[in-house]
Order: structure tokens, then sequence, then C-alpha cells
């Protein structure tokens, strides 16, 4: 069984050619890691609602998140409105108390 913690999670508008692209981007760890709490099936549908805001809004935002169990990483991407499934990476049952650096058992 590996430990693995939320090294990063961002949601926003990462778009190179938006004048201030990533000027609208926020650390959104601890509502991953909320959002992961409360998914039974370990799916997590990427919305301004599940992602505690919308930080840029009228604009497509995109997600990115790394979790790390300090030897290895894995990256997980994708868009506003799209769902993302963290198993069988993150278990529900596995999940530990926090927000940010939060622990997950594999």
């Amino acid at each position: 069984m590996s430990n693995f913690v939320i090294k990063s999670a961002i949601y926003g508008d990462f778009n190179p050619s938006h004048p201030q692209a990533g000027a609208h981007a926020v650390d959104v760890s601890a509502a991953l890691a909320n959002a992961l709490q409360h998914a039974s099936d370990g799916k997590v549908n990427i919305n301004n609602n599940t992602m505690g805001g919308d930080p840029a809004y009228g604009i497509g935002k995109h997600f990115d998140a790394v979790f790390s169990n300090g030897t290895h990483e894995v990256h997980y991407a994708g868009r506003e409105g799209e769902t993302i499934e963290f198993k069988p990476m993150i278990s529900p049952g596995d999940l530990l108390p926090g927000g940010a650096g939060k622990l997950f058992s594999l």
C-alpha cells in the first residue's frame, strides 16, 4: 500500500492565447480533497461547484492535479465539465482528514 499526497491542484484559465492566462487560476487542493471525500465511486466532476468557485468568469477552465508518494507522481488533467476518475489510485475509504497535502492510501 502506498500513500499519496495532493502535491498540487489548480483550476482556471491556462490558455496562453488569453491576455491574462494563468492570472485566473487558483489552488483547488482543498476543494479536490473535499470532493474526493464525497465521491464514493472515485469520480469527480470538474466544475465551478466542486472546485470552489469560478476563477475565470465566462472562460472555459482547465484542471490539473499532481499526486505524489515521494517517489512517483501521478498527473490528472481535464476541462471544466469533464469527470475524472481517480480510482484505482484513490479510494474514498482511504482518505485521511485534511486539505492540501492530504494523504491518500493505495
